[in-house]
């Protein structure tokens, strides 16, 4: 039988490492990593096994919690970015809601004072002289009317004269009028819809 020789022409002599490698290393791990796969495949969690056995462990343990304390701060600042997000977009839907009101408050005030000028016209001047002056009142309050909301609309003419409701939804245009008579209250819808068609010639 040949023997493996050296240079030197003396009998090779193989390194007890290297056999340890071969023999018994290399076949472990490939056995662990089967094992893993197999695990795996069956529904066992192998690395939440290998995390909690691994924490026993003194130098792994103290890495596993460095890595999980740093997962953790990750997540908290990805909540905390994600809730500061949130809160600034409600803080912006909250000031832009603030304006529309203080829009809707500054109309209402408007309208308001118009209707005031109307009444006191009715009560202070002849009728011939209300009449002209009454058409441009009603007029500027009627376009007023077309671009406010309908419900907002609706709240002041509730609180009108039902004689002075009715010659103001004359003015309006018959989209706006319909709008403001759904959004009251089915009564005084009623009673107003019944004064506009007496009410016309």
């Amino acid at each position: 039988m040949a023997k493996n020789l050296n240079l030197n022409g003396k009998e090779k002599q193989s390194s007890p490492l290297i056999w340890i490698v071969f023999t018994i290393i290399i076949p472990f791990m490939a056995a662990c990593v089967l094992a893993v796969i197999v695990l795996g495949y069956a529904g066992v969690n192998v690395t939440g096994w290998a995390k909690e056995k691994a924490e026993y462990i003194p130098g792994i343990s103290a890495f596993l919690a460095a890595e999980e304390e740093q997962a953790e701060k990750e997540a908290t600042q990805n909540a905390d970015e994600i809730w500061q997000k949130k809160l600034a977009n409600k803080n912006e839907d909250i000031k832009e809601l603030n304006q529309t009101i203080q829009q809707l408050q500054t109309s209402n005030r408007e309208l308001e004072q118009e209707i005031v000028k109307l009444e006191r016209a009715q009560e202070t001047q002849p009728e011939a002289v209300q009449t002209g002056q009454n058409k441009e009142v009603f007029a500027s309050i009627a376009q007023s009317f077309n671009k406010m909301d309908a419900a907002q609309a609706a709240l002041i003419i509730d609180q009108m004269d039902n004689t002075l409701a009715v010659e103001l939804l004359e003015q309006v245009s018959t989209d706006v009028r319909g709008q403001i008579l759904e959004s009251m209250k089915p009564e005084q819808a009623a009673q107003l819809t019944k004064a506009f068609v007496e009410h016309k010639p």
